[in-house]
């Protein structure tokens, strides 16, 4: 359908859009939810590549898409042609409302061309909704995504998170201080705040993170990890630290921190399946180790659900010994139990 060129057509185009939106349950309000900033970001990305309301058809859709990427596609799609359908049409009705008050031939012209563009967009818009929101995900088995969980070394190879922080040049160390106390590669982009602090038993360092993976439902906004520089860990963190009150911002880019990784890979100075999400996989299966509270330790994930560590480092892949002595969240987590969690922490202690 291209676009059209009398009043008549408009209309047409018009009440067409308007019935399928009301099949389809698509309306003007905003109906459509809010997703985080990144996920948002990451949405339009997808879309930018598969959806072109400028076509007839509005482009590749969900041709091609595999089974593990099928589901956030599918999402994607479907939050951008909602908010296209809602957008277009918004436009259209002013262009509408200035064609009936058009005063001039050029300014009825103007105003129809408009409304004509706006109409057919969201008229395509609501016909890849549909599209999307019909599709069925692959019938084929993909390969399957490879665990990080997977990637850590087995306990016998030492603390090979020390390794890694003396290996690395002097750039990347204060990057993989944070990552080895649980941060996400998104949250050191953030940024993230090392502070020096005194405890009953001693020194010890504040790790201050600003969550990557927020919204209504999940994630912790701010949370706070405070740990003893009598461990590794906060040995570390202590170096980079900045006195009370004047903490020190941890920053480096997420796409620098997986160059840094491929290089220490490529040097072979690490394991080879390491990557910068390997170190927050340790960190939960080390506070599994140390028997902390399931609650505890989602603070610490920046979780709002203590079932969201089952999917992290299990009890037998930690040693322990982060001397974490205090752990702070912006919100109390969920504590939902499930078999997988229980058995994380079932194992009896050394």
């Amino acid at each position: 359908m291209g676009i059209v060129g009398t009043k008549q057509e408009l209309f047409e185009i018009v009440r067409e859009t308007t019935r399928l939106c009301s099949e389809h349950g698509v309306g003007m309000r905003d109906s459509v939810g809010k997703p985080s900033g990144k996920t948002t970001a990451d949405y339009a990305k997808i879309a930018r590549s598969r959806l072109n309301l400028d076509e007839e058809g509005a482009g590749r859709l969900m041709d091609g898409v595999n089974r593990q990427s099928w589901v956030k596609v599918r999402s994607a799609l479907l939050h951008v042609t909602e908010r296209a359908i809602r957008e277009n049409r918004r436009i259209c009705d002013v262009a509408q409302r200035a064609l009936k008050a058009a005063s001039t031939p050029q300014e009825a012209s103007e105003a129809l061309q408009t409304a004509s563009e706006a109409a057919v967009k969201a008229n395509r818009a609501v016909k890849a909704f549909a599209a999307v929101r019909a599709s069925e995900g692959p019938a084929e088995r993909s390969q399957p995504k490879a665990s990080k969980r997977r990637s850590l070394p087995p306990l016998a190879k030492g603390e090979w998170r020390q390794a890694i922080y003396d290996r690395a040049t002097p750039a990347m160390r204060a990057a993989i201080a944070v990552l080895w106390a649980g941060a996400r590669p998104a949250e050191v982009e953030l940024g993230i705040q090392l502070e020096k602090t005194a405890t009953e038993s001693g020194e010890a360092v504040i790790v201050r993170i600003h969550g990557a993976k927020l919204t209504e439902k999940s994630g912790q906004e701010v949370r706070e990890i405070v740990v003893s520089d009598q461990s590794d860990l906060g040995r570390v963190l202590m170096s980079h630290a900045g006195p009370k009150g004047r903490p020190c911002i941890v920053k480096r880019p997420a796409a620098r921190l997986n160059k840094d990784f491929s290089k220490l890979r490529a040097a072979r100075k690490i394991p080879k399946r390491i990557s910068p999400y390997s170190l927050r996989h340790a960190f939960c299966a080390d506070l599994k180790g140390d028997r902390m509270d399931p609650s505890d330790i989602a603070k610490a994930m920046g979780h709002a659900s203590a079932r969201s560590q089952g999917h992290y480092g299990s009890v037998r892949q930690g040693r322990g010994g982060l001397g974490v002595v205090a752990v702070e969240a912006s919100r109390e987590p969920r504590t939902e139990w499930n078999r997988g969690l229980e058995a994380n922490h079932a194992l009896p202690a050394p």
